[in-house]
């Protein structure tokens, strides 16, 4: 359907509405350098706030600070049916509060239901360990793979390199689940497409034939948009019983890590394809490894 015009304007402000078109903030927030809308960053952009010291949640009706907007509903469309609009058009109220100093660590309390492996410290100098595929998350840092890799242009050959980067091996299986942790780990492998490796305890990658191996075509539904409205139900939902990415103690795990078994899940599907050549840990343990697909854009 055709996206209606938002009008944005700040919350309890006699400021003129702003003409924005619908399909330039489809997304509610994205936290990635991809190119995508995101109604957040336009929101900032446009009514000069910095989102260092602002944060920005948003209403459909402007005066008392209730029933806000969901990240969730929005990505979805939910919000641009009929009982939404007002002849045709959105009114949108960005309601801007100030951030909140960080909390030290200390001052976080911990309590028994906490376990240590649910705060992840992504700045971590220690190197990673490779006693077993059982590293837990908290023990290593997670290369993403929109992160870790240049996208390459569909009109260039895909070099495929002779070594790659060790990458972390995680097991998204409803079996893996670790209670006591808070985390898990994945079956999936997010490969980094090929950065060179210094690591000599794995300095064995596979070897595969470039001239075999042909990318598949990137199925008609898998865009970019879709991508994210995907993911991010991906980020706010558990995967359904039974199916790749299930957590029983999903409301036990961390942000972070929800994220991770968000890009895992959309790796395994249409969106991902099986790496040229296969990391080190995944050729030793016979795993699938698996990249987001290089045309998606």
């Amino acid at each position: 359907m055709a996206l209606p015009t938002i009008l944005l304007r700040e919350f309890q402000t006699d400021s003129i509405s702003d003409w924005v078109p619908g399909k330039l903030a489809q997304t509610y927030q994205v936290w990635l350098p991809v190119r995508c809308c995101q109604l957040e960053a336009l929101s900032f952009g446009i009514l000069n706030r910095d989102s260092k010291q602002w944060s920005v949640h948003f209403h459909l009706e402007d005066g008392v600070c209730e029933g806000k907007a969901l990240p969730l509903l929005w990505n979805n469309a939910a919000y641009f049916d009929e009982s939404c609009l007002q002849a045709g058009k959105l009114h949108l109220f960005a309601h801007f509060e100030p951030v909140e100093a960080p909390r030290t660590h200390s001052s976080i309390p911990r309590t028994g239901s906490m376990a240590p492996s649910t705060s992840v410290n992504t700045e971590s100098t220690r190197p990673p360990t490779h006693s077993s595929s059982a590293t837990m998350v908290d023990e290593i840092e997670l290369e993403l793979p929109l992160n870790s890799q240049k996208w390459r242009s569909p009109n260039k050959p895909l070099t495929l390199p002779r070594k790659h980067k060790h990458a972390k091996i995680r097991d998204l299986s409803s079996g893996s689940d670790s209670e006591g942790s808070g985390e898990t780990q994945f079956l999936m492998s997010p490969s980094d497409q090929g950065a060179e490796l210094e690591d000599e305890d794995h300095n064995d990658s596979a070897q595969h034939n470039p001239a075999s191996f042909k990318t598949p075509q990137l199925p008609p539904d898998a865009t970019a948009d879709q991508h994210w409205i995907d993911f991010e139900a991906a980020v706010a939902s558990n995967a359904p019983f039974g199916q790749y990415g299930y957590r029983a103690n999903w409301d036990d795990v961390s942000k972070g890590h929800r994220t991770r078994v968000a890009h895992a899940r959309m790796i395994n599907g249409i969106y991902g394809i099986p790496a040229p050549v296969a990391c080190d840990l995944c050729a030793k343990k016979g795993l699938t490894c698996r990249i987001y697909h290089p045309n998606l854009k």
